[in-house]
C-alpha cells in the first residue's frame, strides 16, 4: 500500500463536486439496503421496539425532543447544547437526524473510496463518537460493496447507551472480521497507523475546546488518516488547524443527488456533505 506519497495524495483542488450517476445510485442502494433491515425505523427505535411500544410517556417525550432539537439545529447549526448524556435526547436526536445523517455519510465514503484508492484498502476504521454507528454503517457497507473488503471496526463514544446501540447495529448491517467497542474520550485513543477515524459532526460540539488543545491531542484524535464530515463553518476552522501540525490535507462539498419517492426520509434532492480529508506527514 502506498499510502506515503503523501504529496501527491491530497494535492487536487479543493471545491464543490457531484458524485456521478453511477456512484450516487450505490449510495441509493446502499441506503435502502440499510433502512430495510432496520425496518424502515432508527438504529434506537429498532432496537428497542419492545421496550417503547408500550411506553406512551417516553415516545411523546422523544416526539418533543425531535421537534425542539430539529428547530435548534435548524437555527443555530450546531448541537452543543444537546445532552447525549440523556437517553431520551439523544434517542430523539438520532430518529430527527440518522437517515439524512446517514446519506452524507455514504456521500463521504463513496467519495474518499473512489478517489483515494489508498484509504479504501485499508481494512481498520475506528468510528470517533460514534453515536448509533452511522459512519461505520456508511463506510463498511460500500467497502463490501466497492472493495469487497471486510472491516475490522473500533466503535469510540463517552456513553454506554451509545457504544450498545452502535455495536448493536453495526453488527447486524455488515459483516465485520471484528467489533471492538470502548468507552472513553478519543484523545486517550492510541491506535494502528493505518486505521482510518471516521469522525462525524463531532467538533461542532467542542470545536471551542479543539483549538485549544496541544497537537499531540489533536494528533490523537485526527490519527494518520482522517475522514471528517462536519458543517461547513467548523471545516472552515478545522483545516488551518490540522495544517498547522503537520497534516495534509484537503476539504470539498460533495453533492449527490437523490429519488425523492426512492428515499422517503429525505425530502430534497440534493444533498451535500462537507469533508475534510486529512492524512499526517509522518505516522504518530
Amino acid at each position: 500500500m502506498n499510502i506515503d506519497r503523501d504529496s501527491q495524495w491530497l494535492a487536487r483542488t479543493s471545491g464543490k463536486i457531484n458524485l456521478t450517476s453511477e456512484i450516487a445510485l450505490l449510495c441509493d442502494k446502499s441506503f435502502l439496503k440499510i433502512r430495510t433491515k432496520l425496518n424502515k425505523k432508527t438504529p434506537i427505535l429498532f432496537l428497542t421496539e419492545d421496550k417503547l411500544s408500550n411506553n406512551t410517556l417516553a415516545n411523546e417525550t422523544i416526539k418533543q425532543c425531535k421537534e425542539g432539537i430539529r428547530s435548534y439545529i435548524k437555527e443555530y447549526r450546531s448541537d452543543v447544547h444537546i445532552n447525549f448524556r440523556n437517553e431520551i435526547s439523544f434517542t430523539a436526536y438520532d430518529t430527527a437526524y440518522f437517515y439524512r445523517n446517514l446519506y452524507k455519510m455514504l456521500i463521504a465514503s463513496a467519495y474518499a473510496m473512489t478517489e483515494y484508492p489508498d484509504i479504501a484498502n485499508i481494512r481498520e476504521i475506528t468510528d470517533i463518537g460514534c453515536g448509533v454507528g452511522t459512519f461505520s454503517l456508511a463506510w463498511g457497507l460500500l467497502s463490501e460493496e466497492m472493495q469487497g473488503n471486510k472491516l475490522s471496526i473500533s466503535l469510540i463514544d463517552r456513553h454506554d447507551f451509545q457504544l450498545k446501540m452502535a455495536s448493536a447495529v453495526v453488527s447486524k448491517i455488515i459483516h465485520p472480521l471484528s467489533i471492538s467497542v470502548y468507552r472513553g474520550d478519543a484523545l486517550e485513543l492510541h491506535d494502528s497507523n493505518y486505521s482510518i477515524h471516521l469522525i462525524g459532526y463531532v467538533f461542532c460540539s467542542n470545536i471551542d475546546e479543539v483549538e485549544s488543545l496541544d497537537y499531540r491531542r489533536i494528533r490523537s484524535i485526527i490519527g494518520y488518516v482522517s475522514v471528517i464530515v462536519d458543517y461547513e463553518n467548523i471545516i472552515e476552522r478545522m483545516e488551518p488547524i490540522l495544517k498547522n501540525i503537520g497534516y495534509h490535507t484537503k476539504k470539498v462539498k460533495v453533492r449527490a443527488k437523490t429519488k425523492s419517492n426512492f428515499i422517503t426520509d429525505i425530502k430534497s434532492v440534493g444533498i451535500t456533505a462537507n469533508i475534510l480529508i486529512a492524512i499526517a506527514r509522518e505516522k504518530n
